[in-house]
């Protein structure tokens, strides 16, 4: 309901509680001309309302509320022939009731199918009309898109439903719930599978650090290995290149002995 409807409505209400016959037909007139109304199922509960249904004279009103509650500007002049003649304020209400309706059932509405619906002949009307009419008080927000000639309906809001939509409602509601329930199993199954794919990962980094720890480790010791070998070699060359300069050093020695020797038997 819009702004302002709620309260509106609670004072038709009270005043339909103690209404009978004409006075009720009265109140019901103005309450389906109200600008701020649109909906009106509980007028249509009130038990004066009911009792009208049983009077020949003023069934036709009762029936004439109920297109207020459910139908559309269409569905009115298919049954005008049997229904009281309406106020221009209350062919307009349909007419947003309409459009309410087609929002309700579609986000993207031709201006070619609101045309026809509303019986408004020009593009300049409808626009005026759904600027006016309905984004103005609130009952449908969406945008106008003069290019691709539609409405885009970005929120509506709701109308009464008859009894026997309920079931369908139901029904709707019940797949929609399911669809819920498999698209959370889905996204549970997702999830799990993300936290074990991490999990895995996790776990292979921890193996790879494991390993090239392990790696370093046995490099080091090697390179530790090797340095310790190549100081043994250099040990082992410096003692050979001692005991062969020993060598050297002892020859010419008894080299220089020998000459020393040989020298004295000449002189002799």
């Amino acid at each position: 309901m819009a702004t302002g409807g709620e309260d509106t409505m609670q004072q038709y209400l009270l005043l339909a509680k103690g209404a009978r016959g004409r006075t009720l037909v009265e109140l019901i007139s103005r309450a389906t001309a109200e600008p701020s109304l649109f909906a009106f199922g509980e007028l249509l509960d009130v038990p004066g309302v009911a009792e009208m249904s049983k009077s020949e004279d003023l069934a036709p009103h009762v029936a004439l509320l109920e297109e207020f509650t459910y139908g559309t500007w269409p569905s009115y002049k298919d049954k005008a022939a049997a229904l009281p003649q309406i106020s221009p304020q209350q062919v307009n209400k349909l007419k947003q009731l309409t459009v309410v309706t087609l929002a309700i059932n579609s986000k993207m509405l031709s201006y070619e199918q609101l045309m026809e619906c509303l019986d408004i002949p020009t593009v300049r009307e409808l626009e005026d009309f759904i600027i006016t009419e309905c984004f103005y008080t609130h009952v449908v927000t969406g945008k106008l898109d003069q290019k691709q000639r539609s409405l885009q309906v970005l929120d509506v809001i709701g109308r009464d439903i008859r009894q026997s939509q309920l079931q369908d409602l139901d029904e709707g509601l019940e797949k929609w719930l399911s669809g819920c329930g498999e698209l959370m199993q889905n996204i549970e199954t997702r999830i799990q599978f993300s936290m074990r794919a991490a999990e895995a990962a996790k776990k292979h980094a921890a193996e790879v650090e494991s390993k090239t720890e392990e790696i370093k480790k046995d490099l080091k010791m090697e390179m530790e290995v090797r340095g310790a070998d190549a100081a043994l070699m250099l040990d082992e060359a410096g003692d050979f290149m001692d005991e062969d300069l020993r060598q050297v050093l002892d020859r010419a020695e008894r080299r220089e002995h020998s000459s020393s020797r040989f020298k004295r038997r000449i002189v002799r």
